[in-house]
């Protein structure tokens, strides 16, 4: 006995146009949400570039006044 196949569906009936419109307003929330989090996470990112600047400009400063306070130092002691 060969196994019966079942019965081909019918195919769907096309949407109505109040399913047209609640898909279209889901796939716009969509690209919003999208948008959003991408740019949240540009925002993140700037905030983030902008610290390491900061920081690395402090460490800059804190090894130039090193650097030219023992020079002075050096250079006192000479001219001494």
């Amino acid at each position: 006995m060969t196994p019966k196949r079942p019965p081909p569906t019918p195919p769907k009936p096309p949407p109505s146009p109040r399913e047209k419109l609640k898909d279209a307003v889901n796939q716009v929330m969509q690209q919003v949400a999208d948008k959003k989090a991408a740019t949240r996470a540009d925002v993140v990112q700037k905030r983030t570039a902008q610290k390491r600047r900061q920081r690395l400009r402090i460490v800059q400063l804190l090894v130039i006044l090193i650097v030219f306070g023992i020079s002075s130092y050096v250079g006192l002691q000479e001219w001494n």
